[in-house]
């Protein structure tokens, strides 16, 4: 298999809710889809908490293309598993 290179925007983003558990994120979004690639968590004392992943496929029928999240991966950093989510099959209406 071969990678290909993506442009991204890196966004740092951080809570104002007191009561949240997270505090800090780190989110890229791919700049030509404008979808987001990955999340890093980090709690309110800048301490790893969590990385989620998604994969995205497009639905495409002959006027429109959308977007729909394919498989989702969360590695959290207190868990002895990785949770997974995955899309079976698409259908368009």
């Amino acid at each position: 298999s071969v990678l290909i290179p993506r442009r991204v925007w890196i966004i740092e983003l951080s809570s104002n809710d007191p009561f949240s558990q997270s505090g800090r994120s780190i989110v890229v979004i791919d700049k030509e889809s404008l979808l987001p690639v990955y999340k890093i968590v980090y709690d309110r004392s800048g301490n790893y908490l969590r990385t989620i992943i998604g994969g995205w496929a497009l639905v495409a029928s002959d006027t429109e293309r959308i977007p729909v999240l394919a498989y989702l991966i969360a590695v959290d950093r207190k868990a002895a598993a990785v949770t997974a989510l995955a899309t079976s099959s698409f259908r368009v209406f």
